[in-house]
């Protein structure tokens, strides 16, 4: 057995991957809901999820307008994570996650449900701070027959990528800088697309859902959301700064330990 007498940095222990990725989204400002039981608030009758505290940032995720006591914690094996259940609205809301929509980078690490489609994902909405006149723009992550697309509401961008099936967790990553899109699935090659993203303003952060609308059955799926991460101002697929780097290293660090 290999005994060490020194300390070891939190990024070489198997059990440092938390407080490392903590540590780091606390210093870039950026939000990151983990589904461990010990975040999230339940209604001590129907087990309900009343709120999702943030292991690193301040804005708490609470159920969306539609969302009738539908968001339950579940457990597989050792995993656990914001239940979403085929044609329920089991959102989460964190609003006001950014000032600006059109510079962000959001992750979703989720377990794809058993024949059936995960569907809506992550979205990022505009709409809701746009004001009384209506506009605004929303950008969402949806899985559907074996199809990962990204695109806007509006239809200005999108990217479209086949998905090996899996019955491990899944790794999604999405960078919006401007109008260049980009996304990664498990660490792979990193796709774009160029567009109009028509995204700007504050923007809220909807998990598992699009919106606050409760008639669109058709986009929520049954996936277990196991860890939400949000990062305003930062591009960590299209890096150009030491900070961006070590926010995807961190990432990468947390899906290789803790899956």
């Amino acid at each position: 057995m290999l005994e060490l007498t020194s300390d070891l940095p939190a990024g070489a222990r198997t059990d440092g991957a938390l407080d490392l990725l903590a540590q780091r989204m606390d210093c870039a400002q950026a939000h990151w809901y983990h589904g461990a039981a010990g975040d999230m608030a339940r209604d001590a009758k129907t087990g309900a999820i009343m709120t999702w505290a943030p292991r690193a940032g301040s804005v708490t995720a609470r159920p969306t307008e539609p969302n009738a006591g539908n968001s339950l914690l579940s457990e597989a094996g050792e995993l656990s994570g914001l239940q979403c259940r085929p044609g329920k609205h089991c959102g989460q809301v964190a609003e006001a996650i950014t000032d600006d929509a059109s510079h962000w980078t959001m992750a979703v690490i989720y377990l794809p449900p058993v024949g059936d489609d995960a569907r809506t994902l992550l979205t990022l909405n505009t709409a809701a701070r746009a004001g009384s006149e209506g506009g605004g723009n929303y950008l969402f992550v949806s899985e559907v027959d074996g199809t990962l697309t990204v695109k806007d509401d509006a239809g200005g961008i999108s990217i479209s990528t086949m998905l090996t099936p899996t019955e491990a967790p899944r790794l999604i990553t999405v960078s919006l800088t401007g109008d260049t899109l980009a996304l990664q699935v498990d660490g792979g090659l990193v796709l774009t697309a160029q567009g109009r993203a028509g995204m700007s303003g504050p923007g809220d952060l909807f998990i598992g859902c699009r919106s606050h609308r409760p008639r669109l059955h058709k986009t929520l799926g049954g996936a277990l959301i196991m860890d939400v991460l949000f990062w305003p101002g930062l591009s960590l697929l299209t890096p150009r700064t030491e900070a961006e780097r070590d926010q995807a290293m961190a990432l990468t660090s947390h899906m290789l330990w803790a899956f």
